[in-house]
């Protein structure tokens, strides 16, 4: 059939891009590299919002030359101002019942459930430790009785704890 690529006004909101197949937007077509790769920007504004970097593949929010870490692959999200970092927020469909939010500011850094659910950490996709809504701690529970609770299903485990001073 026939393939379409149409760029057409939506109203006072702006413009929209329909392809009838995978549409495919591509910097240094050429594949030339020896000119440094290019960058595809995106703009608001007449401010530039985000940055996928040509020679690395990195993506940049708020800046545009998101900052390398050693072979990975890097998503940089840069906040307006020292005290306001990057934020990436997942929630569910409605926006409420489940919210996790983990950013960064001058003063801290917080990873937060910001909706009335437990704070989980796992391996092996098996649930380890949880902080629950009432701000309790469990380790190897998923519902600690008090401030902290460590607790073991399996015979022969002992709990160690070590304190130094070093």
């Amino acid at each position: 059939g026939t393939q379409e690529l149409i760029i057409e006004q939506q109203g006072s909101s702006g413009y929209a891009i329909k392809s009838s197949v995978d549409l495919r937007l591509h910097a240094d077509y050429d594949n030339d590299t020896s000119d440094g790769g290019s960058n595809i920007e995106m703009y608001t504004d007449g401010t530039q919002r985000m940055s996928i970097t040509g020679s690395t593949g990195n993506v940049g929010i708020g800046t545009s030359s998101p900052t390398a870490v050693g072979n990975y692959k890097v998503l940089q999200i840069r906040g307006n101002a020292t005290t306001n970092g990057g934020m990436i927020r997942l929630e569910t469909s409605n926006g409420t019942s489940g919210v996790a939010r983990f950013f960064a500011g001058s003063g801290s850094t917080v990873l937060e459930s910001n909706s009335n659910t437990p704070l989980t950490f796992g391996t092996n996709a098996i649930t380890r430790m949880t902080i629950d809504t009432s701000g309790n701690v469990g380790i190897g529970t998923t519902s600690p009785n008090g401030k902290t609770e460590i607790a073991s299903s399996a015979t022969g485990d002992v709990l160690a704890l070590q304190l130094s001073n070093s």
